[in-house]
């Protein structure tokens, strides 16, 4: 027997990525498979800018979006915006509320460079699919149901994000 098997505790099967305080969802949480998430709210976020902004600013606007079970939500850049809207029909952040959505982890051109990204699929989910999230995905009580104020248009939202943002940030 190894040293390293008479140590062995909880911990040792846990991506050891899961140990860092998290904001936000990333994309490594969702593993090598589709996981369906249903929206259970969506706010305006004030982000710090992953590049320098021609006005001056350090933040961005965007949506964030709260899931079912997970205890960290996802950022929504415009690409996924634009993807959520057209699977569920609508840029109304009251429909979104409660609707299912597939996520998966792929790679996104980011400045001349590969990396991680979370992407939506174009197609709605199975009526009553639901994953199971991966361990890292880390699974947390349902989130309040969103209140009336944050029944925003996502549009409207986004069009006061400040320009050059272009959508292509990566969590």
């Amino acid at each position: 027997m190894s040293s390293n098997s008479r140590n062995a505790s909880p911990d040792d099967d846990r991506d050891v990525r899961s140990m860092f305080d998290r904001k936000y969802l990333e994309s490594w949480q969702l593993g090598d498979r589709d996981v369906v998430v249903r929206i259970s709210r969506v706010v305006a976020g004030e982000l710090r800018s992953q590049k320098p902004r021609e006005d001056g600013k350090k933040t961005v606007r965007k949506p964030i979006v709260y899931f079912e079970r997970c205890s960290v939500p996802f950022v929504c850049n415009r690409t996924n915006q634009k993807i959520i809207s057209s699977v569920l029909g609508s840029t109304k952040v009251r429909d979104w509320i409660g609707q299912s959505i597939a996520l998966y982890a792929t790679e996104c051109e980011v400045g001349g460079e590969m990396k991680p990204c979370i992407r939506v699929r174009p197609k709605r989910p199975a009526a009553g699919r639901h994953s199971d999230p991966p361990p890292a995905f880390n699974p947390a009580p349902a989130e309040e149901v969103a209140t009336e104020r944050d029944a925003v248009d996502v549009e409207r939202a986004i069009a006061e994000m400040p320009v050059g943002n272009g959508g292509g940030n990566v969590l």
